[in-house]
């Protein structure tokens, strides 16, 4: 499943005719969102170079983007006229997540794939005693979809591997928040890993702990306005393609040595 949330909020200002500028928006995404999509599904290798090219693509495509927004709005607009709540902007990292993973090999393997609604967080009883299925938004989850079987029929859930917040920064406020979601997460599937990236970052760096449940924090820029860190991108790359590739190769070891972590 392809995890394009970037296109769904262009084609959504289109068809609502956002700020009344419709054909602003038509033209951006055919002339800047289309060739920036394009080259990113047509790029499939995972390399570092290719890694590095997605970034160089991101930085362009961001810039263009912050641009329409600031120094280059249609006639009539004024600075921020689109607003952070319509989600213009965030929903660009959230697809460049999607073309940053898409072609790790053990995800296909194991039979994965991406959604950013209802992944599985768990179950609980109601007050009529039947079972239900607790489920979480996230920004960018790679799941297992199954079904699960129950005496009052079947249920369909996405039982999340890797789950993923992204955000244009961070503050204290969300990182509570994503500690508490990824709490909620490995409460449904312990086995499951859960990450934050952003941009930037204003959390003092003694409140980020290192036995946090968040697996792992992920900042691109050192400050507003810096370049996004290649180096932190193709680490972010690896480390969750290492998750998908020690799930597809796990093996039994049998004693005598280390049993629970033997690599």
């Amino acid at each position: 499943m392809e995890l394009l949330p970037h296109k769904s909020n262009l084609l959504t200002k289109i068809q609502t005719n956002y700020g009344d500028q419709a054909s602003f928006f038509q033209q951006f995404y055919d002339e800047q969102y289309l060739p920036w999509h394009q080259q990113n599904m047509d790029l499939t290798e995972t390399t570092k170079e290719a890694l590095t090219q997605r970034v160089h693509w991101l930085s362009s495509y961001l810039n263009v983007v912050d641009s329409i927004n600031t120094t280059n709005c249609p006639d009539g607009k004024t600075p921020k006229w689109i607003t952070a709540q319509s989600k213009f902007r965030p929903t660009v990292l959230e697809e460049f997540m999607f073309y940053l993973l898409k072609d790790c090999p053990a995800l296909h393997k194991l039979g994965l794939t991406f959604t950013n609604k209802a992944v599985f967080v768990g179950m609980s009883i109601n007050h009529q005693g039947s079972l239900v299925i607790k489920k979480k938004d996230v920004d960018c989850a790679i799941v297992k979809e199954d079904t699960l079987s129950f005496s009052t029929g079947s249920v369909p859930v996405m039982v999340p591997l890797v789950a993923i917040e992204i955000k244009t920064y961070v503050d204290k406020t969300m990182w509570g928040e994503a500690q508490f979601t990824a709490q909620a997460i490995k409460r449904g599937n312990p086995s499951s890993y859960v990450y934050l990236m952003a941009e930037t970052n204003s959390v003092a760096l003694e409140e980020l702990l290192p036995n946090s449940p968040v697996d792992e924090l992920f900042i691109l820029r050192s400050h507003t306005g810096s370049a996004i860190d290649t180096a932190t991108v193709c680490n972010l790359y690896e480390e969750i393609n290492m998750v998908f590739t020690r799930v597809a190769t796990q093996q039994l070891h049998q004693p005598p040595g280390k049993m629970l972590h033997p690599e």
